[in-house]
C-alpha cells in the first residue's frame, strides 16, 4: 500500500514535471506574441498621431529641431520591423533583443522626461493611451521585463 502510493506521488511528480517542460515552449511564444503585438500597436497608433509624437520629441529637446520628424518617422518603422523579427521563428530571438533595446532606450526616455519635468502626455500608443512619463516608465520596465523573459525561456 505505501510503495503504490510512493509510486502514484512519484508518478504525479513526473508527470508536472513533463508538464511545465511542455508549457516553456507555449509560454516562450506567447511572451514573445505579446511583446509583438504591444509594438505593433505603439507602431500603428505612432503613425496615426506623428504629430504628437514630433510635438513630444521636440518638447524633449533630446535631438535637434531638424531631426525630429526623421526621428518620430523612424521610431514606428523600427518598432514594425522589430515586430516582423519576432513574428518570424528564425529571427525571433534577435528580435526580442531588439525589443528589449527598444524598451530600454524607451524607460531611459521617460527618465530624461521625469528628470525634465516634461509633463507632455507620452505618445507611445498615440491618442489611445496617454500617460504621465511615470506611467509610461513602468509600462517601458514591465514590457522588457516581459521581452528579456520570453527571449530567456527558449
Amino acid at each position: 500500500m505505501i510503495v503504490s502510493g510512493r509510486l502514484y506521488l512519484g508518478t504525479q511528480f513526473a508527470m508536472a514535471v513533463l508538464m511545465r517542460k511542455s508549457l516553456l515552449p507555449f509560454l516562450s511564444v506567447a511572451m514573445s506574441l505579446l511583446v509583438a503585438a504591444t509594438l505593433g500597436l505603439a507602431a500603428v497608433t505612432k503613425v496615426e498621431t506623428i504629430g504628437q509624437v514630433e510635438k513630444v520629441i521636440y518638447k524633449a529637446r533630446m535631438f535637434p529641431g531638424w531631426m525630429v520628424p526623421w526621428v518620430s518617422l523612424a521610431i514606428p518603422v523600427v518598432e514594425g520591423l522589430v515586430v516582423l523579427a519576432i513574428l518570424v521563428p528564425k529571427t525571433r530571438k534577435h528580435g526580442l533583443t531588439a525589443a528589449s533595446v527598444l524598451f530600454s532606450a524607451f524607460a531611459a526616455y521617460n527618465v530624461w522626461r521625469i528628470m525634465r519635468n516634461i509633463a507632455v502626455p507620452c505618445a507611445c500608443f498615440g491618442t489611445l493611451l496617454k500617460t504621465t512619463p511615470q506611467n509610461s516608465l513602468a509600462v517601458s520596465l514591465l514590457a522588457l521585463v516581459l521581452s528579456q523573459a520570453a527571449r530567456t525561456r527558449r
